[in-house]
């Protein structure tokens, strides 16, 4: 058995190696590192990062691409009878004909579901939805050669269990997720029962609409609101597949809210957040920044430099010390970052060694 272990304070997460069946033209069986990781959940706001994944439910090499189709090398596979119709899914590019760090590995693509089931056609076609939002490249890229693996969304329900957490049927009572939507956060709440064996407790919006399907889509931040009505501390674990390749990660003009995509804890150096995506500026107001938030208040950090310059990250209420190998970008965690350009194309490289 082999462990991947990351242990930072008292959190250990501990990765270990299950085998997976994938589909091919020769069925075999490969091993993907799977595992899991407590947040200790506190009265208040907290910062949530969800890193691991689903396992997928087909991989396999692209025969061809175009805007809104893949097609596997498996011709013979009816892909949508692989697919659960109540769950979003998603290819992500994991290899490419040389190997995880060809151009293109590590972007993201929203499946359509209801086109892929529906075709009920054994032709290894998988479709796409080529305008999703949430889409890393625009358009779809000739991803003919590369590998994909095929998976579904995590979910509110999935990520955060209803067990240990606090129902109630009042919303100023109840936890809380918030998603953070380029303006402002939009909350969803635990309500239900109380006690868990007195009846159901489900996410719902404000107006009472189930959203335990609502996604999260990889690398998004998540805000949590644990009740004061909450009796004592529980600890929230996430679970999931490590994810083995490089990650594209979308950041947006203004404030991007974002986690990471590895449980591994990063600094700026590792996450390659240097000028090739982030502006910098000697004038903390124009450079690009990153927030840390601890629950009460915000740590700031901006990329400092100029045109003839060495560009480093530094504290804006500390000029004197280098922050680019300071891992503030912890695996349990979410970051604000704000910026003045988009970043469509930042690829951030792989945190750990398989």
């Amino acid at each position: 058995m082999k462990y991947f272990r990351s242990r930072i304070s008292t959190i250990i997460a501990t990765v270990l190696i299950a085998a997976t069946p994938r589909a091919s033209a020769d069925i075999t069986v490969s091993s993907d590192p799977v595992g899991y990781y407590r947040i200790p959940l506190v009265v208040g706001y907290q910062t949530i990062g969800v890193s691991l994944v689903h396992s997928p439910v087909f991989v396999t090499a692209l025969a061809s691409s175009d805007a809104d189709t893949v097609t596997a090398t498996e011709a013979t596979v009816d892909v949508g009878a692989l697919l659960d119709a109540s769950k979003q899914y998603y290819i992500e590019v994991v290899a490419g004909p040389t190997g995880i760090n060809d151009t293109l590995v590590g972007h993201r693509f929203e499946v359509n579901e209801t086109v892929t089931i529906n075709a009920g056609t054994p032709n290894g076609a998988i479709e796409l939805d080529p305008t999703a939002e949430i889409n890393t490249a625009f358009p779809v890229p000739n991803l003919a050669g590369y590998r994909i693996e095929l998976r579904p969304h995590v979910t509110f329900a999935e990520a955060f269990s209803k067990d240990p957490l606090y129902a109630s049927f009042d919303l100023g009572l109840a936890d809380q997720v918030q998603i953070y939507n380029g303006s402002s956060f939009k909350a969803y709440y635990l309500l239900g029962w109380t006690n868990l064996n007195d009846g159901p407790r489900y996410w719902m919006t404000f107006n009472f609409q189930i959203v335990d399907n609502q996604i999260i889509p990889p690398g998004t931040g998540v805000l949590y609101k644990r009740s004061g009505q909450a009796p004592g501390p529980v600890d929230l674990v996430i679970s999931g597949k490590v994810r083995a390749n490089p990650f594209y990660q979308t950041l947006d003009p203004g404030f991007s809210f974002i986690s990471e995509p590895y449980p591994v804890s990063s600094s700026f150096t590792t996450r390659n957040a240097f000028p090739s995506a982030f502006n910098y500026s000697f004038d903390i107001g124009l450079a690009d920044q990153v927030q840390v938030y601890d629950g009460t208040s915000f740590t700031t950090y901006f990329l400092a430099g100029g045109a003839s310059t060495a560009k480093i990250w530094l504290l804006t209420n500390n000029f004197l010390i280098n922050q680019n190998d300071n891992t503030i970008f912890d695996f349990r965690r979410s970051v604000f970052v704000k910026k003045s350009n988009p970043a469509l194309g930042y690829r951030i490289p792989l945190g750990w060694t398989p």
